[in-house]
């Protein structure tokens, strides 16, 4: 049986087999040694993950169904601000997780992917992209 790599994540992993898009760019380099799961949720944070936590990454199971990796890529929705309230004063961010928050909430996601099937799954946390604010706040002025 081939490993399977576990892409997990937001929309960046979600939309990540379009074209040019790095899960597909790690599926062609993994061709004929690995197998490639999408499990992307566009919107989602990490607090949301949490949920789909016992279904993706089941504790205990079989050693056959434990992913050789899990590559976590969740932050970038966390990390959301809303927009200035001068410009929309209704509107909240309803993704943004505070960063203790954050921080514990990718330990929680570390410790279920280990416990999954045999206990033997390796992960791999790449960091969200950075945050503008100056760009952010010129977006939402025009």
């Amino acid at each position: 049986m081939r490993p399977v790599f576990t892409l997990f994540g937001d929309s960046i992993t979600q939309f990540s087999f379009g074209p040019g898009g790095w899960g597909a760019a790690l599926a062609n380099d993994w061709q004929r040694h690995a197998d490639i799961r999408l499990r992307g949720y566009s919107g989602y944070n990490t607090r949301w993950a949490l949920h789909l936590l016992p279904h993706l990454f089941p504790s205990g199971g079989r050693p056959e169904d434990t992913p050789a990796l899990v590559v976590v890529f969740l932050g970038a929705n966390d990390a959301t601000r809303p927009p200035p309230l001068r410009l929309q004063p209704e509107q909240s961010s309803r993704q943004h997780v505070p960063l203790e928050e954050y921080r514990r909430n990718l330990v929680s996601i570390i410790g279920a992917i280990r416990e999954c099937g045999d206990g033997s799954a390796r992960v791999l946390l790449l960091s969200p992209p950075p945050c503008d604010d100056v760009a952010w706040a010129q977006h939402c002025s025009t």
